[in-house]
């Protein structure tokens, strides 16, 4: 399971909108002294994305939320997205 820590910025309809993302890495990256992850993060300068889904676990604005994702499904969505068009 891929896991990432969220915040619930809005519920609206039975959805929560959270937002994920817009860290480069761990702090001892984002120092320049660990694995370079922070280096890549700033070079690619990832942005807070936001999703809605479902409310089930009938969280409130602001509370802090692990969203996870299967590795399976992880690795579909990428094949999609890049290897199909490099074979096209």
């Amino acid at each position: 399971m891929i896991e990432q820590q969220g915040k619930v910025v809005a519920i609206e309809n039975g959805l929560a909108r959270v937002r994920l993302g817009g860290v480069s890495g761990c702090p001892s990256c984002d120092a320049g002294k660990g694995c370079g992850a922070g280096v890549f993060g700033r070079l690619l300068k990832r942005h807070p994305v936001e999703l809605e889904l479902e409310n089930a676990i009938d969280a409130t604005t602001g509370q802090a939320v692990m969203v996870g994702i299967a590795e399976g499904v992880y690795l579909r969505l990428v094949s999609r997205m890049y290897l199909v068009p490099l074979l096209a």
